[in-house]
């Protein structure tokens, strides 16, 4: 890849796959990783309600909050991760 010459090599993907592996806090809470390098946390809402509470979604919404929630819950998790990287990402002198 041009400009990439004399930058170490990285792996992101394998990194992401084995802090998904070695943290249980994230597997317990629903996280699921993918082959592309990603981690998802899945929800549903149910169409039916959305449309019957619809403009007011307290209820149909609450999956949404409920994964936010999960997201706050194992913050410290992902920030252990963020501070993994960021050195990784500077470039330059």
């Amino acid at each position: 890849m041009p400009g990439q010459e004399g930058r170490p090599k990285y792996k992101g993907k394998q990194r992401l796959e084995a802090f998904f592996n070695e943290t249980e806090a994230i597997r317990k809470a629903g996280f699921h990783y993918h082959e592309r390098g990603t981690l998802t946390l899945p929800f549903v809402l149910d169409a039916a309600l959305v449309a019957e509470e619809y403009p007011d979604l307290k209820k149909s919404l609450a999956p949404v909050s409920t994964a936010l929630e999960t997201l706050l819950k194992v913050k410290p998790e992902f920030d252990k991760l963020v501070k993994e990287f960021l050195p990784l990402t500077k470039v330059g002198p």
